[in-house]
């Protein structure tokens, strides 16, 4: 079953296209990510065109080896493990970005701070995560977030007596018994956040 399946897939749907396979290694040397990527480049008079590979793949290779955009247009050795929306959010909270303008700014900066995080973003949030918890703007950017200011911030952190940088990436995660679980206004890198707000060390930030 499984040899009769790649073998259809080499094959020839009929003499105007190539085959799935072969049309497929060709778009993956274009660099693209998204369906809108291919959208625009096929809508462009001026773009790429190749004989025997069709505009409309998904419709074309329905029964003969199509598997998602992202396969069509991305080599797996070159697919970006991107993080899950909700454990992003917090952090890009932190950047304090207040729109889509700085946004991009930021993401084509040539030292953005995530990576020293080892964070994958997508430079694109809301084509990534359009049906896997993306919004809005304001929502990705905090942006509708009411933070609370370094001074009071500190005083109700100390109140928690943690003792480490670790110990408060654990109560951040919910892996601590406390009374009070971390309020969302609190910034959860707060080194990123009240960075130049009030931010001195982890050892002020705790009371240590």
């Amino acid at each position: 079953m499984a040899g009769s399946q790649l073998d259809l897939w080499d094959n020839h749907i009929d003499e105007q296209w190539i085959s799935f396979r072969k049309a497929r290694s060709l778009v993956h040397a274009l660099g693209l990510e998204y369906e809108e990527d291919w959208a625009g480049l096929m809508a462009d008079p001026n773009g790429w065109e190749h004989p025997g590979v069709p505009e409309n793949p998904d419709f074309i290779y329905r029964h003969t080896g199509w598997n998602g955009w992202k396969d069509w247009l991305v080599h797996p050795d070159r697919r970006v493990p991107y993080h899950k929306y909700e454990e992003l959010n917090e952090f890009v909270w932190c950047l304090r970005l207040p729109d889509e303008r700085a946004w991009f700014d930021y993401i084509n900066s040539e030292a953005p701070v995530h990576l020293t995080y080892n964070f994958h973003i997508p430079a694109r949030p809301f084509m990534e995560y359009r049906e896997k918890g993306w919004v809005d703007w304001a929502d990705w950017l905090g942006n509708n977030m009411v933070f609370r200011g370094y001074a009071e911030t500190n005083k109700f952190v100390r109140s928690l007596k943690l003792r480490s940088q670790e110990e408060w990436n654990l109560y951040c995660k919910g892996r601590l018994v406390r009374p009070i679980k971390k309020p969302k206004i609190i910034y959860r890198y707060p080194e990123i956040g009240y960075k130049g707000f009030g931010w001195v060390s982890w050892e002020e930030w705790l009371g240590l």
